[in-house]
């Protein structure tokens, strides 16, 4: 009976057994009919280029055509973390980790200095600076105010094509130009620097006659000496070429050509023409006098029946007042001839002059010449001109380009200096000692007193060797905003779940499923920690999300998320690349 039992329920666990793997067969062969039938509708709405069927959807969260099954379980429709630089980020303002004492930055009086290694943030502070900038500007157009005037030396090109100038001028080459530019380089080169970009962008804005351009020739054509400025620096640093300047001087040079210059030249034209009508009434009464003289001559030669006529005879008689009238026109004459070549050689020796310690620029001597001729006397020597509208000191530079914005209807004068570190004449690993020299001559306060000046410099304030007692005396950085830009922990970390968040708000999930804590839920937070404080800035923190991503990716199939191990190998990731 035992035997039989037994035998029965053997026999019931076979059935049942069959009973599911019939089942199971029927299932999977309704799967496939329904996999083909999606898969075919799936591959009427597919993006050339992009996997077949990449529009199913994870969840709640919708899919868009390419995006990874992991960026979709995380509500993202990509990877916040792959921009490296700010100026080729789109992210939106809540991206950002802004620090406490820049929050509600407004355009002032103050001036900025910041120091910080590569990758720490200085370029994302500039370019927010700089669209505050933008804003108050558009706000002062539309109140009808004056707007400031921005120098933006970050430009490319700039301050390369300044200092190759700089070195032709010095006699230097690429082999010894660490050291002659440690030698040579002054705050004046610097402030050279910008009057060289702030004056040409000018000139191009009133060539081509855009709206600032024609408020600066209104504000100049009611302040002649402002126009006489603007044309000699405009033609001291010009990277124009000679249509631009003609086309300049057209416009500017009526203006700056007052009254009492036009009387002086009507005065000297007619002193002129005195003379030469001296001459002719000189040459009219020696000619007639010859005519009467002859004539006399010819009747006692006639009496004297073929007597031999002496020298005096043939020679005319000419009065004192002849003679005076002749005398006083040659010497006006040969006087003016002299006078004219003398001038010549006083006004090219003048224009040289004046452009001689012009390094950052090509002057041409030949150009300032002819515009010194038109707009100043023989008595204004180069020191009084240079001393008037160009400036001896770096200070007085500074001050006077900004009088000279002002006069153009600006309401003051701005200036953001970045990326020192990519011009190449300022290379660290080339010439280690040129940008610590750049730096020292920027960090002075007759420079730093002139406001509203914002650098930005790529090493700590110790690296650059400005934290010695000599130069925080002349620095006085006591004065000015200083920041050392340094990252904690907490501040990386916060910064990473901002961007991730505004990476799933800008995918449309405002309640999202997942959190920026699901990422890292299987590790705990002793290992979180201790890797986010290796690292040091928030580049190398983009690096390691990146790479966290990426290894998540690769693993999805398990359905996990970050590892200890994936920490470690992207904090090695990141300090690798860090620079």
């Amino acid at each position: 009976r035992s035997q039989q039992q037994l035998e029965r329920r053997r026999a019931t666990r076979a059935s049942a057994a069959a009973a599911a793997a019939a089942a199971a067969a029927a299932a999977a062969a309704a799967a496939a009919v329904m996999e083909e039938a999606g898969g075919a509708a799936a591959h009427e709405n597919d993006i050339p280029g992009f996997a077949p069927g990449s529009g199913e959807n994870v969840g709640d969260t919708p899919m868009v055509a390419g995006t990874s099954k992991m960026l979709a379980k995380l509500g993202l429709t990509h990877n916040p973390y792959v921009d490296r630089t700010a100026e080729k980020s789109l992210l939106k303002t809540g991206a950002f980790y802004l620090h406490s004492d820049l929050q509600g930055f407004r355009p002032s009086e103050t001036t900025y200095i910041f120091f910080g290694k590569r990758g720490s943030g200085k370029t994302t502070i500039r370019l927010m600076m700089m669209q505050k900038y933008r804003e108050y500007n558009e706000n002062q157009v539309a109140q009808g105010k004056g707007p400031v005037f921005v120098v933006d030396l970050c430009r490319p090109g700039h301050m390369d094509e300044c200092l190759k100038e700089f070195m032709r001028t010095i006699g230097a080459d690429r082999d010894n130009w660490d050291a002659n530019f440690a030698e040579s380089w002054t705050s004046n080169d610097l402030a050279d620097c910008i009057l060289s970009f702030a004056i040409n962008d000018m000139m191009r804005r009133v060539v081509v006659a855009t709206r600032e351009g024609k408020m600066i020739v209104e504000s100049l054509s009611r302040n002649p000496r402002a126009a006489t400025q603007f044309l000699l620096l405009a033609h001291l640093y010009t990277r124009e070429d000679t249509a631009t300047l003609n086309a300049l001087r057209a416009k500017l040079l009526p203006i700056a050509f007052s009254s009492w210059k036009v009387a002086k030249m009507v005065v000297g034209v007619g002193a002129f023409v005195g003379a030469l009508g001296a001459a002719g009434m000189a040459v009219s009464s020696l000619a007639k006098s010859s005519s009467s003289s002859s004539s006399s001559s010819d009747h006692g030669a006639g009496r004297s029946h073929g007597g031999v006529r002496s020298l005096a005879s043939q020679l005319p008689s000419v009065s004192p007042k002849q003679m005076g009238y002749a005398a006083g026109a040659a010497c006006t004459l040969l006087g003016g001839a002299l006078l004219q070549r003398r001038t010549r050689s006083l006004e090219q020796a003048r224009a040289k002059q004046l452009c001689a310690p012009l390094r950052v620029a090509n002057a041409r001597p030949d150009l300032i010449q002819g515009l010194l001729h038109s707009l100043f006397s023989s008595d204004d020597t180069a020191d009084r001109i240079r001393g008037l509208h160009i400036g001896h000191s770096a200070q007085q530079k500074l001050e006077l380009i900004e009088s000279l914005a002002r006069a153009c209807g600006y309401q003051g004068l701005a200036v953001f200096g970045d990326c020192f570190d990519e011009v190449g004449l300022l290379d660290p690993l080339m010439y280690p000692a040129a940008l610590k020299v750049f730096a020292r001559e920027v960090c002075k306060n007759e420079v730093l007193n002139q406001g509203r000046l914002h650098f930005f410099f790529p090493d700590a304030r110790a690296s650059l060797d400005l934290s010695t007692d000599r130069i925080v005396r002349e620095a006085r950085f006591d004065r000015h905003f200083v920041r050392d830009l340094s990252w904690s922990r907490f501040q990386l970390e916060d910064l990473a779940e901002r961007r991730f968040l505004a990476a799933q708000r800008e995918a449309g999930n405002n309640s999202p499923n997942a959190r920026f804590q699901d990422l890292f839920k299987h590790v705990s937070k002793e290992d979180f920690s201790g890797a986010i404080s290796k690292l040091a800035t928030p580049r190398e923190l983009m690096v390691f999300m990146t790479e966290l991503l990426a290894r998540v990716e690769a693993h999805s199939e398990d359905g996990k998320m970050v590892a200890a191990q994936d920490m470690e190998i992207a904090v090695n990731k990141a300090l690798e690349q860090s620079v």
